[in-house]
């Protein structure tokens, strides 16, 4: 959330959701298997990067502006190997979709109609 100008949008009761789901039999060492695996992201970032230069897929990412874990520079990283990305910055923080969903169901869409996929 940080310092998203709409986080009250955000449902302050889906921690309930996280807290069922993550106390589910065997969820323990699934979560610590997946936090221990995260420093193969970035062993692998030059392989998804070399993939996206090769193949230039349609892309639209939708980042938040005040996003306290990636900055802005990471979304905007993606035109280095797409330099044809769709990269809208709304208001809002890490959970676009909470704080803004109309328009990110709008990019989404006119993202879709642009690849004539909708």
């Amino acid at each position: 959330m940080g310092t998203s100008p709409c986080a009250e949008r955000i449902d302050r009761d889906t921690w309930t959701d996280h807290f069922y789901f993550l106390n589910q039999p065997d969820q323990a060492d699934i979560q610590t298997d997946l936090f221990f695996d995260y420093q193969n992201n970035l062993k692998a970032y030059p392989i998804w990067q070399k993939w996206l230069r090769d193949h230039q897929p349609p892309m639209v990412v939708i980042w938040g502006r005040y996003d306290p874990s990636i900055t802005i520079a990471g979304a905007e990283a993606y035109h280095k190997g797409v330099p044809g990305a769709e990269i809208p910055i709304l208001d809002a923080g890490q959970f676009e979709l909470d704080e803004q969903a109309p328009e990110v169901i709008l990019l989404t869409e006119l993202f879709l109609q642009k690849q004539r996929l909708q």
